[in-house]
């Protein structure tokens, strides 16, 4: 057998490893494809947008550092390079602690979004909008109860739509307006201070 053969062989023998464990990784990923894929978190990636909240509301900055220590505990990552199907972002959300944020990158957990959203911290979710006035009054309630709530306004984050239509699907509710609220994963609409006071005393 002369060496150009053997070169041949050992490229073809190569390049069928190669497609195998192609073939295998793709089909792990659809396996997997129930579950968000990891993301880039070091501070080079100009890709991510961290969501963190303030008096119950939302807020978003491209860079951590400019995110107030008091809010740093409890911030939402999003990879923009990534679908939301990638991020299987209906029902799970990455959740960094930035409280001892370093330079380089950022460590965090992946979990589902009930369980970050029914944290003591955000029991009760209102979606809203700027112009709407009964949301208004809501959020002046909540606060005047000290009550810890967080504020999705629809109309800044158009994710928030696309989230509150999947919910209201899952649930079986038609949404007619804003605001709406959800307790416990279940949603209301409109501004029920009964409900409010006996499930937030």
């Amino acid at each position: 057998m002369t060496k150009k053969n053997l070169k041949k062989i050992f490229i073809i023998f190569f390049m069928i490893l190669f497609v195998i464990s192609c073939s295998k990784n793709s089909e792990k990923r659809e396996i997997n494809s129930d579950y968000p894929i990891k993301i880039d978190t070091s501070l080079e990636n100009k890709n991510l947008i961290f969501y963190y909240f303030i008096t119950g509301e939302s807020k978003i900055t491209k860079d951590p550092f400019k995110i107030p220590e008091s809010s740093r505990d409890r911030v939402l990552i999003v990879d923009t390079k990534l679908s939301p199907k990638e991020r299987v972002s209906d029902k799970y959300v990455y959740k960094a602690d930035l409280s001892k944020l370093s330079e380089n990158s950022i460590s965090y957990t992946i979990l589902s979004r009930k369980d970050f959203e029914s944290n003591k911290n955000s029991s009760l979710i209102i979606y809203t909008t700027n112009s709407c006035s009964i949301c208004s009054e809501l959020r002046k309630y909540l606060d005047s109860k000290k009550i810890n709530y967080i504020d999705k306004n629809l109309e800044e984050n158009p994710y928030y739509q696309k989230e509150l239509a999947i919910k209201a699907q899952q649930s079986d509710r038609t949404i007619s307006g804003v605001p709406v609220l959800e307790i416990d994963g279940k949603l209301y609409m409109g501004f029920q201070k009964k409900l409010i006071d006996e499930n937030f005393k």
